[in-house]
Parts: structure tokens; C-alpha cells; sequence
């Protein structure tokens, strides 16, 4: 009792010290809100300073079929909390209509009030049946070179398809670890591929409500291997993949469905500053 006594009069005395500092001061609640949003925006903003010189370029890489898709993860990653972020698209299929693909990049730079947001990467032709990872290398490549000269431009780097969508918190949960310069961050996410290992058995049929579950749009704990990652699921400071000039394809020059969960395992293997986050952070549509 003596101790929720005290507790009591100690609120009654922030109180009151409060209730005189607005008398004294003579602000209206209208005055006071102002001085607290003010506060509060003061603390965001200098939150927020040490996160703007970090850059982030993401490459997406856009089949034909993808172009409706653009948008969604453009804006998304637009309001994702990262100050300094750059969009490079890739056309990997030569059946897409680079007009239309020109206009959608357009009025994504309108719509996101940033003009250069988002651009044409025009690397090489697509090829056949290669997944599109020679444009991905080649673009790499070609980041790699920028870095030479302008480090600052792209100091990490995310490698995506423009199917996905990226949380709005992505930001908050990555920012923290490219100050601390790691050299890859990877993070859960949403498959759309069919796992019949994370099936949830309903053989009686007796459940109410019933169970369906095909498989698909399963929760997938990131690891940097071969099979646990996709790509998208993570992002790679730029200095330390050109210091190794990682790219996706094998040392025989060759390249697979699986080039991508290679790129990522080699890297690992690379370095011990690695984060992995226990977010899902994106959905693979």
C-alpha cells in the first residue's frame, strides 16, 4: 500500500508540474499539440538523419508479364522507409513491349513524386530459357564498374523480380545494419511456390472450419543456402560483392533455376557479418 501511495502522488505531482508549465507558458491545447508533434517530428528527423547517406539501388528484373506488377512493388518499396533508393529495371524477356514498359516506368517517376526513382537499365538482349540471369550479371557488372568511380551511388544493393512485394517496414528492420555495414542482410518472406512439406495434414475431414491447404503462399525462414532463399530476400553491400566480383553464374559459366540460392550461398561463405531477420519482409506474388 505505502508503495501505490507514493506511485499516486508522484503521478499528481507530474501532473500539476505539467498544468503549471502550460499556465506559465500560456499555450493553448492547440499550442501544446503543436509543441509535441514539433518534438516528435525533431526525433523522427534526427532518427533519420544517419539513414540518408546510405543508398540502396534495387535491381528488378521484369519479364513481360511482370509490367502490371511494376508498380506495386515500385510504390511499395517507395513507402518501404528508405530515404536514399534507387529502382533499376531489367528487362529479361525479349517479348516485352518496350513502349509500354517505358510508359509504366514514367508514371511510377510521376505518381512517386521522384523523377529518376525508377529507370531502364538497357543492358544486352534477353536471351532464351536462362532465367534472365546474364542481364542480372551484366548489370551487376556494370554497378560494380560504377563503383569505381562513385561509390556512393549504390552502397548496397538488392537483386528482386517484379512480382514482389516489399513490407513497409522493410526500412526500419534493414537501415540499421547497412550503418553497421554488414555485408548481407537477409530476411523471411512468402513463396509462392508449392512446399508439400509445409502441408497442414486434415486426412479425417472432421475439422470445422475445414482445412485447405495446397502448399502454396507458405511463410519460408530465410537461410543462406541453396533452396532456403529467394530472390529478393536479401540485400548486399556492393563494395563486398565487387571486393569477390560474385555474379550468379557457376564456375563453368553456366546458369540454372537454382543460380540464384547460389549466388546467395557462395556469398555467405564469404563472410561472418551477415544478418538474418526474423521478418517476413516480402511476398513473392
Amino acid at each position: 500500500m505505502p508503495m501505490k501511495k507514493s506511485r499516486i502522488l508522484g503521478c499528481i505531482i507530474c501532473t500539476g508540474i505539467t498544468l503549471v508549465f502550460i499556465r506559465i507558458c500560456g499555450l493553448s491545447s492547440y499550442q501544446l499539440y503543436q509543441f509535441i508533434n514539433d518534438e516528435n517530428n525533431y526525433l523522427t528527423t534526427q532518427s533519420s538523419d544517419k539513414y540518408e547517406s546510405i543508398t540502396l539501388c534495387v535491381l528488378v528484373r521484369v519479364y513481360s508479364r511482370y509490367i502490371s506488377y511494376l508498380p506495386v512493388i515500385a510504390l511499395a518499396l517507395r513507402q518501404a522507409g528508405i530515404p536514399n533508393i534507387h529502382i533499376y529495371v531489367i528487362n529479361i524477356d525479349k517479348h516485352v513491349d518496350t513502349d509500354l514498359l517505358s510508359r509504366t516506368i514514367d508514371i511510377i517517376n510521376r505518381i512517386s513524386h521522384r523523377p529518376g526513382y525508377i529507370r531502364l537499365f538497357s543492358i544486352g538482349t534477353p536471351g532464351d530459357n536462362d532465367f534472365g540471369f546474364p542481364q542480372t550479371d551484366l548489370a551487376l557488372t556494370y554497378l560494380y564498374n560504377q563503383h569505381e568511380h562513385s561509390p556512393s551511388v549504390c552502397q548496397y544493393v538488392i537483386l528482386t523480380n517484379g512480382d514482389n512485394f516489399y513490407s513497409q517496414d522493410l526500412g526500419n528492420n534493414i537501415l540499421p545494419h547497412m550503418v553497421a555495414k554488414k555485408d548481407i542482410i537477409a530476411w523471411d518472406f512468402v513463396s509462392r511456390y508449392k512446399r508439400p512439406d509445409r502441408i497442414v495434414e486434415d486426412q479425417e475431414r472432421k475439422n470445422f472450419p475445414l482445412i485447405i491447404d495446397a502448399g502454396t503462399a507458405k511463410c519460408l525462414q530465410v537461410a543462406l543456402k541453396i533452396g532456403s532463399i529467394d530472390l529478393g530476400a536479401a540485400a548486399y553491400r556492393l563494395a563486398f560483392l565487387k571486393q569477390h566480383n560474385l555474379q550468379l553464374h557457376y564456375p563453368n559459366g553456366a546458369y540454372d533455376e537454382l543460380s540464384d540460392g547460389y549466388f546467395a550461398e557462395t556469398a555467405g561463405n564469404l563472410t561472418n557479418a551477415s544478418v538474418i531477420l526474423r521478418q517476413t519482409l516480402y511476398v513473392h506474388q
